[in-house]
């Protein structure tokens, strides 16, 4: 299995489910990459979404931080 780590805000809050194997949601994350132009400077890249699925207890702790903070990072 591959890992890959983007940090992101949420598009909105996502809802907790239980399944057969526990908790679970799915979860849109919001990306806006920075590009080095040729001088130095930064400028912000289009924003690219992913939807990602977590369970567990991971899935618990990212709905009670969403449900709390609202639009988390």
């Amino acid at each position: 299995m591959s890992y890959i780590t983007r940090t992101g805000n949420l598009a909105e809050t996502p809802t907790l489910r239980q399944g057969e194997r526990g908790p679970y949601a799915y979860a849109r994350v919001i990306v806006t990459d920075r590009i080095r132009q040729d001088g130095g400077s930064y400028v912000d890249g289009a924003p690219i979404g992913y939807d990602v699925a977590v369970s567990g207890s991971e899935a618990v702790n990212l709905v009670d931080a969403a449900e709390a903070s609202g639009n988390i990072r």
